[in-house]
């Protein structure tokens, strides 16, 4: 019986994380120096050794310190910053990749009217995405 219930409670844990995995399937990690590092999830390998992460797949091996990573989560783009489905009707605070605030707009066509083509971080509420006008 404790076996049984051992297993069910392994599976309770983790089927909901692999069920959301597919949805996202990138591991991005936020580092201490305010960069990010993403890495494919499919098939990925973790290996902790010598305060190291040991990440291995078909086309990465990479090494992180344990010490420099503050975060890691599964992201559906390798940018860690999710690309844009659906604004909702509130207005949005477009950016650029430096970090400068390029304006604010009620909607996507507005902002690809008033802004030059290229890629803007939007912060819309508590959610923030990538967009490409």
């Amino acid at each position: 019986m404790n076996n049984l219930r051992r297993i069910f409670l392994t599976a309770a844990i983790f089927l909901p994380v692999l069920v959301s995995a597919e949805s996202l399937p990138w591991l991005t990690f936020s580092m201490s120096d305010a960069t990010e590092q993403s890495v494919a999830a499919e098939n990925l390998s973790i290996i902790y050794k010598d305060g190291n992460l040991l990440l291995s797949s078909a086309s990465v091996d990479q090494i992180i310190p344990v010490s420099q990573i503050k975060s890691m989560k599964f992201t559906s783009s390798d940018s860690g910053v999710d690309t844009l489905k659906e604004i909702q009707s509130s207005e949005s605070d477009y950016y650029n990749f430096s970090g400068i605030k390029v304006g604010r707009y009620k909607s996507i066509q507005e902002a690809g009217k008033a802004l030059p083509s290229g890629v803007y971080i939007v912060k819309n509420g508590n959610q923030t995405f990538k967009v490409t006008l």
